[in-house]
């Protein structure tokens, strides 16, 4: 949790930072001692600056995993079956319909859907979040909104969980998580 407010959104520390830098230049400033306010306050004010820049430069191990949960969609919307597939793990299981599905059965359902009958035009996600579950584990959730011709749901939730491999994060099941009940009992043909 530490690291979200450190690296990934460090606004209200840095203007923390700032507001009690310029609160010790006024102070001091106002008990006849500018030279104690400015060194004080700018030094508030540079170590803002500085946690600014390094939380730019760092990227979390949960920012990863959203990032690769985006590229994971974006390339579902326009079909690109064999880029995903180096992002699948050769376990992956969806869970969606049916009891679930592998590795080659969602690749063939991606290229049948996509490039297919089921007119996908593409698919953004809209909202994400993520966690680390462990040191090589952790689990993404995303929004997408899909503009297709079909019936498709235009928003749906999808959890996708990862696993590290060497140094590559890989899905390991993706889940539907608010498919309707005719749809998890009867498939989608």
């Amino acid at each position: 949790m530490i690291e979200h407010y450190l690296f990934e959104s460090p606004g209200l520390g840095v203007v923390a930072l700032v507001i009690i830098g310029i609160g010790a230049f006024v102070v001091l400033n106002r008990r006849a001692q500018p030279a104690r306010g400015i060194a004080g306050g700018g030094v508030c004010v540079l170590l803002a600056a500085a946690w600014w820049a390094t939380a730019s430069l760092v990227t979390t191990p949960r920012e990863v995993l959203i990032a690769r949960s985006v590229v994971l969609v974006d390339l579902a919307g326009s079909g690109d079956s064999d880029e995903i597939a180096l992002m699948l793990d050769e376990q992956i299981r969806v869970v969606a319909w049916r009891d679930s599905a592998g590795r080659e059965k969602l690749l063939d359902d991606l290229e049948r859907v996509v490039r297919g009958r089921g007119g996908v035009e593409s698919a953004r996600v809209v909202a994400s979040s993520g966690t680390l579950d462990g040191p090589n584990v952790g689990r993404t959730h995303v929004r997408i909104r899909v503009e297709a011709s079909s019936l498709a749901p235009p928003l749906s939730w999808w959890r996708i969980d990862w696993v590290l491999r060497g140094d590559q994060w890989r899905a390991v099941r993706l889940e539907w998580l608010d498919a309707p009940d005719w749809v998890r009992r009867s498939g989608i043909d």
